[in-house]
């Protein structure tokens, strides 16, 4: 190869990274708010914080759906939540004398209020189900358990950001139609 051949490629090499380098500027992320002004009612609510592995993934998943950051300063509106979590088992298997199929159900009682006010704004009982499939070893029993209470708790938390933003909009249209 000659100078002048290495010198061309070297030049569309240089070429073309510049030219991605401005067209990554026209990136749009797939999942942007294309509308902020939509969720701007979850940016005034702070969410306390809820003990526990399972209220920690509540907690968690409820500030990514209220695109909310957990600082309780200049908020709002609080919201509280109380988790609990119960497990059954529905058919045993004979061979083996142990349930095969269970469920993992979970109930969130929830209050949204104003910062410093203990009067709700909206309040109730998010209620969720996830089941599992049993196995035969304890531990993958365990950890089906576990998985089947994280997706009840992520099912509970959307049931709970549906209903204040219901609760939140219906406010929001009374006090503009007075």
């Amino acid at each position: 190869m000659s100078l002048s051949n290495i010198s061309k490629r070297l030049g569309k090499i240089a070429l073309l990274f510049v030219f991605s380098l401005l067209l990554s500027g026209c990136f749009k992320p797939l999942y942007a708010d294309l509308n902020p002004a939509q969720s701007t009612y979850g940016s005034s609510i702070y969410v306390e914080t809820i003990d526990g592995e399972i209220g920690q993934i509540l907690q968690t998943e409820l500030q990514f759906l209220l695109k909310t950051v957990q600082d309780p300063l200049g908020r709002d509106l609080t919201l509280k939540v109380s988790p609990g979590v119960s497990g059954t088992g529905f058919f045993v298997d004979v061979d083996r004398d142990r349930e095969r199929l269970g469920a993992m159900t979970m109930q969130a009682r929830y209050f949204l209020s104003e910062a410093g006010n203990t009067t709700p704004l909206t309040s109730g009982i998010a209620r969720s189900t996830a089941n599992y499939e049993a196995d035969s070893q304890v531990i993958a029993q365990q950890a089906a358990q576990k998985d089947a209470s994280m997706r009840a708790a992520k099912i509970a938390a959307r049931i709970i950001a549906d209903r204040m933003a219901l609760a939140l909009n219906h406010t929001n249209n009374s006090t503009n139609t007075e």
